[in-house]
């Protein structure tokens, strides 16, 4: 079961990614756009941990 869980819960990680990094570049600020790779690259990491 977990071995579903994790891609699914990756996929879902990636969409939200996707969105927020559109809304960074949207909003013309490196700032933003650095600070959401930033945060993704923590929680992604996270989920690999849960492997």
């Amino acid at each position: 079961m977990a071995e579903q869980l994790i891609p699914a819960r990756a996929e879902a990680l990636l969409d939200e990614f996707e969105r927020d990094i559109r809304d960074g570049f949207l909003l013309r600020s490196i700032t933003v756009v650095s600070a959401t790779c930033e945060e993704y690259g923590r929680r992604f990491r996270a989920l690999l941990q849960e492997r």
